[in-house]
């Protein structure tokens, strides 16, 4: 059996897009309503001008660089998309990634009072 590799070239980067929900709260969603989500997903792959080499020569991400696993937010109308293996990716440039996206576990606090990560507020 033959699969097909992609491999991100110069600083791109392989996402895998969040699925449009079948349910929104307490509405049921139609498999053929067209959803606009934020564009969201994982990295699954990156370029090699993302990576760089350890001491050992094995490839390791750059310092500040988008790196697999992450889920991130990027540019709605950026990049290729493209089927691998009947699954829909979408191949697109690291600077068409505006942000990484984090979750926090904020137990019982009104929304008003969530404040940013501060390293995030001062690296912006």
């Amino acid at each position: 059996m033959l699969i097909k590799v992609y491999v991100p070239l110069k600083s791109l980067v392989l996402i895998e897009p969040t699925e449009a929900p079948s349910q929104i709260g307490s509405i049921i969603v139609p498999s053929n309503v067209h959803i606009t989500l934020p564009s969201e997903g994982t990295v699954v792959a990156v370029g090699p001008e993302l990576m760089t080499t350890d001491e050992n020569g094995r490839k390791i991400p750059k310092p500040g660089s988008i790196q697999v696993g992450m889920f991130v937010m990027h540019h709605l109308y950026s990049g290729t998309k493209i089927k691998i293996n009947g699954k829909e990716y979408l191949l697109i440039e690291e600077k068409d990634i505006h942000a990484i996206i984090r979750t926090k576990i904020v137990p019982d606090t009104p929304v008003e009072e969530i404040v940013p990560d501060k390293e995030l507020v001062e690296a912006g």
